[in-house]
């Protein structure tokens, strides 16, 4: 039978390294189209949040009105003259001052790999889409997930450290296993986006999903030979984050729109928000004493009267399971289809708001008992090209000898903000479950 595979030319006898076949194989397999419909497929919120891929500047200022002009009287002369009571003729705003997010993710493909399958075209392809796929996933997660959190790249909070078994991390929430992957290295600290905790990392070796765990050791070789151990220092409540992430992350949408209102020290990219926590930190409604149907009702009503057009709510899959038995009979399912990528969709629960309807999804890298209530006019994700892509900017080269390794290396990045033009048209929700 003949191979449904493309024709490339492979390397011939002598074992040379054919650059071009690869190369061949990235640009037919990898395009824009193709990566899209990878990340959008897993990713709920990523694949819904309006685009723009062709942001520029060193920083991106956001401006952001939240007063009108407030020189307004029914007494003309406290408006003009030498009237010392007069309001404000002039619209009150702020600027925020984005800086960009950098992220990367390194794919290696040893020449053993690539030599092995020279003879067969379709073993060849399999081996590059292997890791290919796999190296992109990594970077989806991390933008995925990192849209939900904060900008100290925080991705767990443990409950409990080595009470379960040596090296053994219990995490406080249990959503937020997601964002954690056997091979990575993370580092710990006593606060949300405080110093590395005794100057040690931790090699996760081993992930139990099922009961939100993960299990660490001291060093690569110990990971390897499955050794658990406890970093220099770590007990107790630890942060963690991935080693090079701290304070680097993106802000997400617990940036935005914290579940605390933002006090007089705030200072967010530039902005104390205190002057109007609601407008410039968005509306918080803690329900986490209500029925979830009630609590999104009760604060897509504060959002409303903040003019916010709720119309997406974005959650976990354990609060979208308890809301969809709580709706019972009542319940109704509503369809989204990406308009730029055909085959990618999902479904949702639909419920009514004081003034639109809100279609809810659950989009497995949110926080556990929390929703938010989002004005899709209201965002962007900016990009410098899309989000991620295979890195050629320099040389137009999309894979690089790897200098310490006997393999071809590729690397995967992208640049990206995460702004909003109306934070007070935006809700985040705390929920019972």
């Amino acid at each position: 039978m003949a191979s449904t595979f493309p024709v490339y030319a492979f390397p011939d006898a002598s074992g040379l390294s054919n650059a071009t076949a690869l190369q061949a194989i990235l640009k037919e397999y990898y395009g824009p189209q193709k990566i899209k419909e990878m990340v959008y497929r897993r990713n709920k919120l990523f694949a819904m949040i309006h685009k723009e891929e062709d942001w520029a500047g060193e920083v991106v200022p956001i401006p952001v009105v939240y007063a009108n002009p407030q020189g307004a009287s029914r007494t003309f002369g406290n408006l003009v003259g030498s009237s010392t009571v007069q309001g404000t003729p002039a619209s009150a705003a702020v600027k925020f001052f984005m800086q960009w997010t950098q992220d990367y993710a390194v794919v290696s493909i040893t020449n053993l790999v690539q030599l092995a399958s020279r003879n067969d075209a379709g073993a060849f392809i399999k081996a590059i889409q292997r890791e290919m796929n796999g190296g992109l996933r990594t970077a989806e997660n991390r933008w995925a997930g990192s849209m939900f959190r904060r900008s100290t790249g925080t991705i767990g909070v443990s409950s409990t450290f080595g009470s379960v078994g040596t090296g053994v991390v219990q995490l406080a929430d249990p959503m937020s296993i997601t964002q954690f992957e056997v091979g990575q290295v993370i580092m710990a600290s006593s606060s949300d986006g405080g110093s590395n905790i005794g100057s040690s990392y931790g090699w996760i070796f081993a992930v139990d999903r099922g009961s939100s765990q993960f299990t660490v050791a001291t060093s690569a070789a110990n990971a390897a030979t499955k050794t658990a151990g406890t970093p220099n220092n770590w007990s107790g409540v630890m942060y963690f984050s991935v080693a090079g992430d701290v304070n680097l992350s993106i802000n997400g949408l617990a940036d935005w729109l914290p579940t605390s209102a933002p006090g007089g020290s705030d200072s967010f990219n530039g902005v104390n928000r205190s002057a109007d926590v609601v407008r410039l930190a968005g509306v918080r409604w803690n329900g986490s004493n209500q029925s979830i149907e009630e609590a999104l009702v009760d604060a897509a009503a504060l959002a409303a009267r903040e003019d916010g057009t709720p119309e997406l709510g974005i959650t976990n899959h354990t609060s979208f399971a308890a809301l969809e038995k709580a709706l019972g009979a009542k319940r109704e399912y509503v369809n989204y289809e990406h308009d730029e990528v055909p085959g990618v969709g999902f479904s949702g629960l639909r419920i009514h708001g004081a003034d639109e309807e809100i279609n809810i999804f659950a989009d497995r890298s949110c926080q556990g008992k929390v929703c938010y209530l989002l004005d899709p006019d209201s965002w962007t994700l900016g990009s410098m090209k899309q989000l991620p892509h295979v890195l050629t900017e320099l040389d137009g080269l999309s894979e690089l000898r790897d200098p310490n390794n006997d393999a071809t290396q590729i690397r995967i990045g992208g640049y990206g903000i995460l702004a909003s033009d109306s934070p007070g048209h935006n809700a985040v929700v705390q929920l019972q479950s």
